[in-house]
């Protein structure tokens, strides 16, 4: 089995600021769910299909479900920034262009979680705010569709920038 260079890349400003924000919205989700949390009725929405319609509910003690597997991922991605080489990448990686695969690569990843933060907070709020309101069909499903399509568009997007180091 072949393995990537290890070579130490530090995490640009970007990376860092990007970091700070993940963790600061993450702070701030729990923040919210704490706030909110006396004030939700006995049963929440747990699951919602494609139309923005509740199809399943859960005891409001479940919300905390969200901001756990938020920080476990969170903390994963982060992880993962530090061990680049670790990662699996589209094109193959060599001393030449190690540098500049593995910084795309921490960048994907460092957005990515940010980006897994805003998904769950919205899902949070949205939960929150249909239980509160006792809604039957959400007001935001275009929120969720939205921050799903840009992941995707983002994944294609690094991946992409990631390609144009490859050697031939």
């Amino acid at each position: 089995m072949k393995t990537n260079p290890i070579i130490e890349v530090p995490a640009t400003r970007l990376e860092r600021g990007i970091h700070i924000i993940t963790y600061t919205f993450l702070g701030l989700l729990y923040l919210f769910v704490t706030l909110q949390y006396s004030s939700l009725p006995d049963q929440i929405p747990a699951h919602y299909n494609f139309n923005g319609e509740i199809t399943r509910t859960m005891s409001k003690g479940g919300i905390w479900i969200f901001p756990i597997i938020t920080t476990i991922f969170s903390f994963v991605f982060s992880f993962m920034c530090k061990i680049p080489y670790m990662s699996n990448y589209p094109v193959k990686v060599t001393e030449e262009n190690a540098e500049p695969v593995y910084k795309e690569g921490r960048l994907m990843l460092a957005t990515l979680g940010l980006f897994l933060v805003l998904f769950m907070s919205s899902t949070v709020w949205q939960t929150i705010n249909d239980a509160q309101h006792e809604q039957i069909v959400s007001e935001t499903p275009w929120l969720i569709k939205g921050l799903m399509i840009g992941i995707l568009i983002h994944i294609i997007y690094f991946f992409i920038r990631i390609r144009k180091h490859k050697l031939d």
